[in-house]
Parts: C-alpha cells; structure tokens; sequence
C-alpha cells in the first residue's frame, strides 16, 4: 500500500511540473515523445492534452509489440514445424497492397517499362 502512495505521489508530482512548463505557452506546439519502461507514469493522449500538448507520438510502441510477435511466433514455428497455426492472425495479401499502396506502385511501374521499351 504504501509503495502505491509513492508511485501516485511521483506521478501527481510529474503531471503538476509537465502541466507548468507547458501552461501559459499557446502559442507555441508541444509534442510529448513517449516511450515505454522509463520513470514517467503511463500518461494516456487525453491526458497529454490537458497538460497543454497538442501532438503526442508513441514511435517505438507498435514496432515493439511487433518484435515480441515475431519473436513469438518463430519459436512456435521452431516448435510446431509449419505457419498453418498463424494463417487466421496473419494480414492477408489484399490487406497488405491496400495498407502500401501496391496498386498505386503497379501504375508507376507500368509506366517506367513503357518509357524503357
């Protein structure tokens, strides 16, 4: 119980001196670069604003829950000996060319061979 006192006392304490340093700056744009396992309370989007920020990126969160994926899914490869397991949590190719664009690359390439010929 008590070592959850501090944790609420750091965390009140480094919202009020976050909350200050923006406070009063309108006219500016504050972005808060937010990484995991470090000192700071886990501080949601919502938050953030209140304190005055108005960007906030999380730029390692996805490709870290993506290595502990792929992490994870090579040792049940190792284990099971095939992908079979995997195909209902995989991205299907269709999704993939929709997420990058594929079609929009498939014209641009048409057009490079056509210049080439």
């Amino acid at each position: 119980m008590q070592q959850r006192s501090i944790n609420l006392q750091r965390q009140l304490k480094y919202r009020f001196s976050v909350s200050n340093k923006v406070e009063g700056n309108n006219n500016k744009n504050f972005l808060c670069f937010v990484t995991e396992f470090g000192k700071s309370p886990y501080t949601n989007v919502k938050e953030f604003e209140d304190m005055g920020y108005n960007m906030v990126i999380f730029p390692l969160t996805a490709f870290r829950v993506m290595l502990k994926s792929v992490a994870d899914t090579l040792s049940k490869l190792k284990a099971e000996g095939s992908q079979e397991t995997f195909i209902e949590e995989m991205m299907t190719r269709k999704e993939l060319y929709e997420i990058i664009g594929y079609e929009d690359y498939e014209v641009i390439d048409k057009k490079i061979s056509e210049k080439i010929k």
